[in-house]
């Protein structure tokens, strides 16, 4: 909710800098090697409760990938609430995403 404004008041403007400069963020792909390895950990530790989920988003993965491979988890919030101060996860999905991970990054890591 945006704040009250009173008679006179100049408008507040925001305004978003991002650390690539004045160049427009630009979608980044994620690391293939990265979404095989969370793929193969999602199917051992969630076998058919997880998909690929493409985010256009302004997440930090946009900015790692400028100099790293990056790659994303989602964790589902409790009743879909996202990006609000509301937002909530169970513990028990937040403990396996952690599971999912782990794993991922270790895979990833050997090669």
């Amino acid at each position: 909710m945006p704040a009250p404004h009173r008679a006179g008041d100049e408008p507040h403007r925001a305004h978003h800098h991002h650390a690539g400069g004045d160049e427009p963020l630009q979608a980044r792909p994620c690391d293939p090697a990265m979404q095989a390895a969370l793929a193969e950990a999602a199917t051992k530790h969630a076998n058919g409760q997880w998909q690929h989920m493409p985010s256009g988003a302004g997440h930090d993965a946009q900015y790692m990938a400028r100099i790293m491979p990056a790659s994303m988890l989602f964790t589902p919030s409790i009743g879909g609430i996202s990006h609000h101060w509301a937002e909530d996860t169970k513990e028990e999905d937040l403990a396996l995403n952690i599971r999912i991970m782990a794993d991922a990054a270790e895979a990833y890591l050997r090669g």
